[in-house]
C-alpha cells in the first residue's frame, strides 16, 4: 500500500516522491521464513535542458531514505 506524488515545476524541472508500506509476511509455506514489514520512501529530482544542439538530463535519485532493513519475501537476500 502506498502513494506517489509527481510534480512538474516547470518545463525543465520535475520531481517525484514515493512512499509505500510492505506488511509482515507470516502466511508462509513450510520452507519459507517470516519476513518483517517495512516502510519505503524514495525521491527523485530531474532537470532537463539544452546546451547548444545537445539535450541533457541531470537527476538526483535517493532510495530508502528511512534507512530501514528491507527483505524481499521471495528471496533470502536483503
Amino acid at each position: 500500500m502506498g502513494t506517489r506524488l509527481k510534480a512538474d515545476f516547470d518545463e525543465s524541472l520535475k520531481g517525484e516522491i514515493e512512499y509505500y508500506r510492505v506488511f509482515k509476511q507470516d502466511n508462509i509455506s513450510k520452507f519459507e521464513q517470516v519476513t518483517s514489514g517495512y516502510n519505503m520512501l524514495n525521491m527523485t529530482l530531474a532537470y532537463k535542458n539544452k546546451l547548444s544542439h545537445t539535450e541533457y538530463d541531470l537527476f538526483f535519485k535517493a532510495n530508502n531514505l528511512l534507512d530501514q532493513k528491507v527483505y524481499a519475501h521471495e528471496t533470502f537476500l536483503p
